[in-house]
Formats: C-alpha cells, structure tokens, sequence
C-alpha cells in the first residue's frame, strides 16, 4: 500500500490518497511493490488534489455565506428553508434526467449544480429593504415592485462569471418566478414590450426551483401567513399545473412525494 495525506499549506488534512496492490504495464503484481518513483509522482498529484478540494471548500465556504447574508436579511429565507428546496429540487430533476435517458457522471454533475444554484435562489434579497421583506401584511404596488427587484440583483451577482456553477446560479436566481404560462417576472423585452418568459423558454433548473420554492414556502411559517395544511398545499400546486408552473414537473412532485415529506420532516424549521 501507499497512503499520500493531502496537506494544506496549514499542514490541515484534507484528505487521503491510497494506492494499494502495485502492478507492472501488463498488470500483473510487481515485485517489490511500489516504487520510490511511484510515491514522488503520487506527492505530485497529491498537491494538484489538495489545491482542488481547497478550492472546493472555499466555493462552499462562499455559498454557506451568501446564504447566511440572506437568513440575516430575511426571516423567511432560512438554513432549513434553502436546505429543503435544495433536496427537493434535486429529486424533481433526478426523475426529469431520468425520463431523458441521462444518468451516470452527467447526472450527478448537473444535479451538484442544481443543489446549489438552489441554496442562492432568492440571494438578491439581500439588496432589497427590510422594511419591505419583514412587512406582516399585504405589500402595495411600489413595495411589490421593490421586492421583485430581487431577481435582477440575484442574476447580476453571477453575471459574467466563468463557470457551470455560476450559470446554473444565475439562471435559478434570475428566473425562478417567471411562470410557465408567461405571467411571471422579470421577463424579457421583445419588440419593444416587455413580457415573461413561458414554457420551455424558462430553463429547466428554473422552473424546478419556483416548483421548490413555493411548496415549501406554503408549507411553513412565514410573516405574513402561517403554515398551510399540506391538503391546502398540494391543491394549490394541482391548482397552478399548466399556469405557473411546467405540468410534466408537478407530475414528478406528486410522483415523488414521500421522498419530498421525508426531506422536510429530516430538516424543520429552527424554533425562534
């Protein structure tokens, strides 16, 4: 066997690489075992590993901010909250890939980037009032303006970054309340008129967030509202079916449902 810690520049293990059962080119076991050879280019893909996880942990260390910024923010936007509509989103998709033949490697990446482009969904909160976002009652025209803003803010924070994970954020932020029969904002400006984007136009990973989002915000306390009877809820989903949201994916969530109740019941809201 050969055992490589991957160490930090703080000495801090991150990690562990194990070799064991050396082999010649035609695969069969060498004599001696590994080689001093073998351990120096395994100290070199040891310290290329390091630098990859570390950059790993520093995305997560990001995400985990950005999303306490928001809980801080909003009372509404909690660990748990996020934490749901990650998992419950990540089940949506699964079945959707699956229906599309895709799976393996493909499927899980994609998945990863939906789970957290999940967590950041309403991140642009963060520039929006408190005034407005911790009002009890009925916000009015300029106020519902004000917080409909928050999407925009969401999509510019991922604007002209460079990787999957940074698109797949600024998809869900931008557009997880557009509707699927086109009612929703923020839309797009086509002709010179200004109108929401519809059906297949809004990005898969959008519409499983909204799906997401709003199910499980029916579905707990919020300050203007209490928690609605999960009858009340799931009559509501049937009821937005074809209007606010994809059909195909409401089939999923009902499909799926257990999955989804296991998910809320493993992750309750924090008592005040």
């Amino acid at each position: 066997m050969l055992a490589m810690p991957l160490k930090n520049r703080l000495g801090r293990v991150l990690g562990v690489i194990e070799l064991i059962n050396a082999r010649d080119d035609q695969g069969r076991p060498r004599d001696g075992g590994f080689t001093d050879e073998d351990q120096a280019l395994i100290e070199h893909f040891a310290s290329i590993a390091t630098v990859a996880l570390e950059r790993t942990h520093l995305t997560e260390s990001i995400i985990m901010r950005m999303i306490r910024m928001a809980e801080v923010h909003d009372p509404s936007e909690t660990t748990p909250h996020v934490e749901r509509v990650s998992g419950y989103a990540a089940i949506l998709f699964e079945e959707w890939a699956r229906r599309r033949g895709l799976e393996g490697a493909n499927l899980e990446r994609q998945r990863d980037r939906l789970r957290i482009a999940a967590k950041l969904h309403d991140v642009g909160k963060v520039g929006v009032s408190d005034r407005v976002l911790k009002k009890p009652g009925l916000l009015d025209e300029h106020e519902r303006s004000e917080i409909e803003r928050h999407v925009l803010i969401g999509g510019d924070l991922f604007d002209d970054m460079p990787t999957d994970y940074d698109e797949a954020a600024r998809e869900v932020a931008l557009m997880h309340h557009e509707r699927w029969d086109g009612t929703g904002y923020p839309g797009i400006l086509e002709g010179g008129q200004q109108r929401g984007r519809r059906g297949e136009e809004i990005p898969v990973f959008a519409r499983i967030v909204a799906i997401c989002d709003v199910f499980d915000a029916l579905s707990s306390v919020r300050c203007y509202k209490p928690a609605w009877p999960e009858e009340r809820v799931l009559d509501q989903m049937r009821t937005e079916r074809g209007r606010a949201f994809d059909p195909e994916l409401i089939d999923i969530l009902f499909d799926r449902l257990a999955e989804l109740r296991a998910i809320r019941a493993a992750s309750p809201e924090e008592p005040d």
